[in-house]
Protein backbone atom coordinates (compact mmCIF):
# COMPACT_ATOMS: atom_id res chain seq x y z
CA UNK A 1 0.00 0.00 0.00
CA UNK A 2 2.90 2.40 0.63
CA UNK A 3 3.64 2.39 -3.14
CA UNK A 4 0.35 4.20 -3.71
CA UNK A 5 1.12 6.86 -1.12
CA UNK A 6 4.74 7.37 -2.21
CA UNK A 7 5.11 6.10 -5.78
CA UNK A 8 8.63 5.66 -7.14
CA UNK A 9 10.06 8.18 -9.65
CA UNK A 10 8.49 7.88 -13.09
CA UNK A 11 4.96 7.24 -11.84
CA UNK A 12 2.48 10.05 -12.04
CA UNK A 13 -0.22 11.77 -14.07
CA UNK A 14 -0.33 10.73 -17.75
CA UNK A 15 -3.04 12.50 -19.79
CA UNK A 16 -4.57 10.37 -22.53
CA UNK A 17 -5.65 12.21 -25.69
CA UNK A 18 -7.70 10.90 -28.61
CA UNK A 19 -6.66 12.68 -31.80
CA UNK A 20 -9.72 12.83 -34.06
CA UNK A 21 -7.95 13.95 -37.22
CA UNK A 22 -7.99 17.73 -37.01
CA UNK A 23 -4.68 19.44 -37.90
CA UNK A 24 -1.99 18.72 -35.31
CA UNK A 25 0.37 21.70 -35.16
CA UNK A 26 3.21 22.83 -32.90
CA UNK A 27 0.96 25.65 -31.70
CA UNK A 28 -1.83 23.26 -30.74
CA UNK A 29 0.54 20.90 -28.97
CA UNK A 30 2.01 23.91 -27.14
CA UNK A 31 -1.48 24.94 -26.02
CA UNK A 32 -2.17 21.43 -24.70
CA UNK A 33 1.09 21.45 -22.75
CA UNK A 34 0.26 24.86 -21.26
CA UNK A 35 -3.07 23.50 -19.96
CA UNK A 36 -1.38 20.90 -17.76
CA UNK A 37 1.67 22.94 -16.77
CA UNK A 38 2.39 22.61 -13.06
CA UNK A 39 0.13 19.57 -12.58
CA UNK A 40 2.94 17.06 -12.09
CA UNK A 41 2.43 15.39 -15.48
CA UNK A 42 5.10 12.73 -16.08
CA UNK A 43 4.16 11.67 -19.63
CA UNK A 44 1.57 11.92 -22.39
CA UNK A 45 -0.33 9.50 -24.60
CA UNK A 46 -1.83 10.70 -27.87
CA UNK A 47 -3.73 8.10 -29.88
CA UNK A 48 -5.53 8.16 -33.19
CA UNK A 49 -9.28 7.79 -32.88
CA UNK A 50 -10.84 4.82 -34.66
CA UNK A 51 -14.05 4.36 -36.60
CA UNK A 52 -16.44 1.49 -35.99
CA UNK A 53 -15.70 0.02 -39.43
CA UNK A 54 -12.96 -2.41 -40.54
CA UNK A 55 -10.07 -3.79 -38.55
CA UNK A 56 -9.90 -7.09 -36.70
CA UNK A 57 -10.87 -6.11 -33.16
CA UNK A 58 -11.75 -2.42 -33.57
CA UNK A 59 -12.31 0.05 -36.40
CA UNK A 60 -9.64 1.52 -38.62
CA UNK A 61 -7.91 4.78 -37.68
CA UNK A 62 -9.70 7.96 -38.69
CA UNK A 63 -7.90 9.99 -41.36
CA UNK A 64 -6.15 13.10 -40.10
CA UNK A 65 -3.55 15.77 -40.72
CA UNK A 66 -0.73 14.89 -40.87
CA UNK A 67 -1.64 11.68 -42.69
CA UNK A 68 -0.87 8.32 -41.18
CA UNK A 69 2.24 6.60 -42.49
CA UNK A 70 1.48 3.30 -44.24
CA UNK A 71 1.73 0.48 -41.73
CA UNK A 72 0.52 2.62 -38.82
CA UNK A 73 -3.08 2.42 -37.66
Amino acid sequence: MSGFRNPPPGFGIVPFFWWVGDPLTKERLGWILEQVEGMGVTGYQIHYAHTDQGGLSYGLSMPGEPLLVKGES
